[in-house]
């Protein structure tokens, strides 16, 4: 705001004009009365000494001076609006609406131009009309965290609280307000301020308080009401798979309705076509809109509501629960109901309500015995939290044919926040069909007390024959629910045939693997109180370790400290020893669930004390960055042997060596100092091994080979079962097609806006990928945020390959048949598999003189082309194709003898027995 102030006056400035602000007129008049302004400002003699037609003059003069010199500049107009806006509501009791209208500019069009968002209005401006609207008081005892933080309480709304759908005043409903009155736009305007504007131009009505409107009774039918039934199915995979539990849930929908299916996720087809007998249509692709953007695209574009009229009934149902058993019972009481909308369960209370809702609600209440009243009461709530499950939720053709349901629908778009999309959506459903006036029903004849789906009551409502169970309350457990580590027995009890074992599959591969260890270890006080696992201090690690014995058969594997993973080097030495009886070994686990087999085998999470118990007991620890960063505790390195195997063989310089790190030398050389050794790939390698972990010397680098080479050169049948099922997912995804890998690396930079593909490059390139029979694999580096330059091909012509999908990138180069990277290292493991390359070295002169430097002269140890813009790329992948994907042999030679040393499967054999000769001193 101030710079367009700045940007306004300097324009006058400029052109030599002499306009002193609106604002300053109205202070002069106010200090100094009418002479003051005559004193200061040149004025038309023919004015009067009317006070408001000296200050309309004034602002008449400044105006049209401002339509001759700068119309045409659209910052300055917008700023002259809002200055405008601004003295009106500062001196309405000097102006009057019509004494203010201009001949080219009304105060309307400011005002109309302000609620549709072209003029920001800044927040001291919002807080001067809303002032008289707003109870401070109300605001302040409702909102704890304002209190606490001593936030003037009008400013907090109008900076913070309107977009999270705090209620300025009791009577004062901002989901309300926003579905009548601002077509469910949220977040363009500040509610209470389109009130204070609209009512000071009475271009609407006073706001509805009584909104809530009586809901009939609820009757179950002697006849079944429904005969057709559609499902709008939302799912969503991190992995971008098909799940088991899900292809289970989407067979027994189908026995009732018509299944149409949308994933938040970029699943290809083979995934699919595996719920393709059940569904009539399925699509998957990101739009970041969570279930409800699920729903409402399905509504708005992919199957319409033109084909939804069709049905009596429209079911909303997502995959975030695993069906227990058949939906039978559920139809068939339902089908008899005569409500307009139904679901499973009623929910009063959310996460947020707790402490509140634990004391005014305390027993379940009959369904039945909802009525208006009831709602009423819950409506004079702070937030209402009273709502329907969404993952399960019956709209009747009543419903869906109402246009502002639909106008709902058209209006869901992306949250940041998961409590705007709760209260947006979950709950304003809810809302919105209650105070339309549609009766609702649900297969529970209770409500329980908070949300019973994720606390105790879910047994109750297994008990009542409740067919779903959700995963949340185990990857969450936000209520510190304890008994949760027995929960598939618990399940087993209400239903022996529920297919327990994939849904802990899924449990397993999508939740928060630490998580998961501290929601089914939560136990409880006699007073109620949860007590969490507990760990010990970095003091007490410390303390403990100099009283405990570490042994040399103790070999711990901490996994990724960035990505979590067990893959790469450290992966295949416990591949090489797993099965030797005489090592313990000890995995240590971060978010992700891992899963291993082995003889004396061993996994806890990192930050457990059976985990800690185990590192301090351990001779041997490997590490893949620094001690600090995968250990993390204190340990005494004459005690423990800290085997870095770093993970990669370095293109770019790394640790001292790096450009970057001149301030951080001597925190780095402490952490390496710790280090018995790195391992290196060749001579040559281990010389910039060397350099970079100074203070170790040339012959505390072990050239060994890196063992995760293994893993590119072993047969099929050696590999690892894990290595295996991501192979095949991976064979199933391309059928008989060519592999084109596309690898970026990390860059400490923004990249340029203007480097982008042009729509025929994008053309050629889609032409290319199916005149090869082949698809484009992106594998962004886990820390990448930039743009990914290629990923904007034919969805059908592309893959994600990101870490999250596929953990071992080794897989990936084993099946790629062409790598088009541009400085990652990830070549240089490519280099063993003999296949063509290509250097996409698009930002190159930016990228050698920014980034932190290299070992190799780039352009002599790449064995590919190297194109600097999309035209030489795809001129080189015309030229593979020409040459039949024939690699230059002589280059390739040189680049393998400079940084192999071994080219076999025995890398982690050669890490093993430097290890035993280590510790045999």
């Amino acid at each position: 705001m101030k710079e367009k102030i700045l940007l306004y006056k300097n324009k006058v400035e400029e052109h030599g004009g002499i306009i002193l602000s609106l604002r300053k007129i109205f202070r002069i008049y106010r200090d100094e009365g009418i002479q003051g302004v005559r004193n200061r400002i040149r004025i038309n003699k023919e004015v009067n000494e009317n006070k408001v037609d000296v200050i309309k003059t004034q602002i008449l003069y400044e105006y049209n001076q401002y339509l001759e010199k700068y119309a045409a500049d659209i910052n300055v107009q917008l700023v002259f609006k809002e200055v405008m806006l601004s003295y009106y509501l500062e001196n309405r009791d000097v102006l009057e609406i019509d004494d203010f209208n201009l001949e080219k500019l009304s105060v309307d069009e400011i005002i109309m131009d302000c609620l549709d968002g072209k003029v920001n209005v800044p927040i001291s401006l919002q807080m001067l009309i809303v002032r008289s609207y707003f109870d401070s008081e109300y605001y302040s005892s409702n909102n704890l965290d304002v209190r606490k933080r001593k936030i003037e309480p009008l400013y907090h709304f109008c900076v913070y609280g309107w977009m999270e759908l705090r209620k300025p005043r009791e009577d004062f409903d901002i989901l309300y307000y926003c579905s009548r009155y601002l077509s469910f736009n949220y977040d363009t305007i500040n509610p209470l301020m389109h009130y204070a504007l609209m009512q000071s131009t009475k271009l609407c009505t006073k706001f509805d308080k009584g909104y809530f409107q009586k809901t009939p009774q609820i009757i179950d039918n002697k006849e079944k009401i429904i005969k057709r039934r559609v499902c709008l199915f939302a799912g969503y995979d991190v992995q971008n798979i098909m799940d088991d539990y899900v292809i289970e849930y989407i067979k027994e929908l189908s026995k009732y309705c018509d299944v149409y299916y949308l994933a938040d996720s970029t699943m290809v087809r083979y995934e699919l076509d595996k719920i393709k007998p059940w569904v009539k249509k399925a699509w998957s692709f990101k739009h970041d809109k969570y279930d409800f953007g699920s729903y409402s695209i399905l509504a708005n574009e992919l199957v319409g509501w033109e084909e939804l009229e069709k049905y009596d009934e429209v079911l909303l149902c997502n995959d975030s629960c695993y069906l227990l058993t058949n939906l039978d019972n559920v139809f068939d009481k339902m089908d008899y109901s005569n409500s307009d909308w139904w679901g499973l369960q009623a929910t009063k209370g959310i996460y947020q309500t707790l402490n509140y809702n634990k004391k005014k609600y305390k027993n379940p209440i009959s369904i039945k015995e909802i009525d208006d009243v009831l709602i009423q009461d819950f409506q004079k709530d702070y937030i209402f939290d009273f709502y329907v499950g969404s993952y399960f939720i019956a709209l009747r053709r009543q419903v869906i044919n109402a246009p502002i349901i639909r106008r709902f629908f058209e209006n869901i778009k992306k949250e940041n926040k998961k409590k705007l999309i709760v209260m947006k959506y979950e709950i304003g459903l809810t809302k919105l069909l209650i105070e339309e006036g549609f009766k609702f029903d649900t297969y529970s004849n209770w409500l329980y007390p908070m949300h019973p789906v994720y606390d105790k009551y879910i047994f109750n409502l297994l008990d009542e024959g409740f067919p779903l169970f959700k995963r949340y309350l185990l990857s969450e457990n936000h209520y510190s629910l304890p008994g949760l580590k027995n929960w598939k027995s618990e399940i087993l009890k209400y239903y022996p045939e529920a297919k327990v074992d994939i849904f802990e599959k899924n449990l397993n591969r999508v939740s928060n693997s630490y998580k998961l260890f501290v929601n089914f270890n939560v136990k409880r006080t006699k007073k109620g109180a949860a007590i969490f696992p507990k760990k010990y201090s970095n003091k007490e690690m410390l303390e403990l370790d100099k009283r405990t014995v570490a042994f040399d058969n103790y070999w711990v594997f901490p996994v990724c400290a960035f990505d979590h993973t067990f893959s790469g080097n450290e992966r295949a030495i416990f591949e090489y020893v797993k099965n030797n009886k005489d090592i313990k070994k000890i995995i240590l686990t971060r978010s992700k669930f891992i899963n291993v087999d082995g003889v004396n085998v061993e996994i806890y999470p990192h930050e457990s004390i059976e985990g800690q118990i185990l590192l301090l007991q351990s001779k041997i620890i490997f590490i893949k960055h620094t001690p600090f960063r995968n250990v993390g505790y204190p340990l005494q390195e004459e005690k423990h042997y800290y085997i870095n195997l770093w993970h990669g063989i370095p293109l770019k310089r790394i640790g001292v060596a790096s450009i970057d790190q001149k301030d951080n030398l001597a925190k780095l050389g402490n952490e390496h100092k710790k280090c018995r050794t790195v391992i290196s790939s060749s001579k040559i390698d281990s010389m910039a091994m060397a350099s970079a972990f100074y203070p170790l010397m040339y012959n505390d680098i072990w050239v060994t080979g890196l063992p995760r080479a293994d893993f590119i050169l072993m047969d099929y049948e050696q590999l690892p079962s894990d290595f295996k099922d991501e192979m095949d997912i991976l064979n199933n995804y391309l059928g008989n097609k060519k592999l084109v890998l596309y690898c970026p690396t990390f860059r400490n930079y923004k990249i340029d806006e203007a480097i982008n593909i042009t729509p025929n490059q994008i053309l050629e390139l889609n032409k290319w990928l199916k005149d090869n029979n082949a698809m484009l694999g992106i594998r962004d580096h886990m820390a990448n945020k930039n743009k990914n330059i290629l990923a904007v091909v034919d969805p059908e012509l592309m893959l994600n390959l990101s870490n999250s999908c596929f953990y071992h990138i080794e897989v990936l180069l084993r099946r790629a048949d062409i790598l088009i990277t541009d400085y990652s290292s990830t070549f240089i493991d490519f280099i063993l598999l003999d296949k063509p390359m290509i250097s996409f070295a698009y930002d190159y002169d930016n990228y050698m003189n920014n980034e932190r430097g290299f070992f190799y002269d780039f352009d002599f140890v790449f064995p590919g082309e190297i194109c600097k813009d999309v035209y030489s790329l795809l001129n080189s992948l015309e030229r593979l194709t020409q040459n039949k994907f024939e690699i230059n042999k002589t280059k390739q030679d040189i680049s393998k003898k400079i940084f192999f040393d071994y080219i076999d499967s025995m890398s982690s054999s050669r890490v093993v027995a430097k290890i035993n000769e280590l510790i045999n001193g």
